[in-house]
């Protein structure tokens, strides 16, 4: 049986889903990146909980279909998702062209946008003064990919926010 690749992104949910064969008591794993509040974080009892899981939960009682949740690095998802480690990803992800070369998308559910994030009073007014300067972002991600178009390869950094300073996230 061919195996369905799916990814559930904030940007989007499928028919890609409602179109998996859901086998009585079948268990689909899925993975998601639990540090996205309120998309998908974990709870004190260490439950992935969120928008995402809410939606996963529910497209699975609807379709008859259980799923397992593995809180899996952002770096990791797709990889997952590729070697069969895991058969869903829902995590926030952007449907761009060339994620779609390689995955299914759902229909968009949430419409999520690029921002810059600056302390107060900064003199960085807009995108173009980001020009030289420390940009922090997630790996892979489409912020990594806006810096990297618009300043090149160098500009976009990523690390934990604590160790390093940054002009903007």
């Amino acid at each position: 049986m061919l195996k369905l690749k799916t990814i559930i992104s904030c940007i989007g949910l499928s028919a890609a889903i409602i179109a998996m064969p859901a086998a009585a008591e079948k268990t689909y794993t899925v993975a998601t990146d639990a540090t996205f509040a309120p998309f998908e974080s974990l709870s004190k009892n260490r439950e992935i909980v969120g928008f995402d899981a809410d939606i996963i939960k529910a497209v699975a009682a609807k379709q008859g279909f259980k799923v397992k949740m593995n809180n899996t690095p952002w770096e990791g998802l797709f990889v997952s998702l590729n070697n069969g480690e895991r058969d869903i990803v829902i995590a926030a992800v952007t449907i761009t062209p060339e994620r779609q070369k390689s995955m299914d998308f759902s229909a968009p559910y949430f419409d999520a946008k690029q921002l810059i994030v600056v302390k107060e009073n900064s003199p960085i007014k807009q995108f173009s003064d980001l020009k030289g300067k420390k940009v922090g972002v997630q790996n892979g991600t489409t912020g990594d990919t806006v810096v990297q178009k618009q300043f090149g390869k160098n500009q976009s950094k990523y690390s934990p926010l604590r160790k390093h300073h940054f002009s903007a996230i």
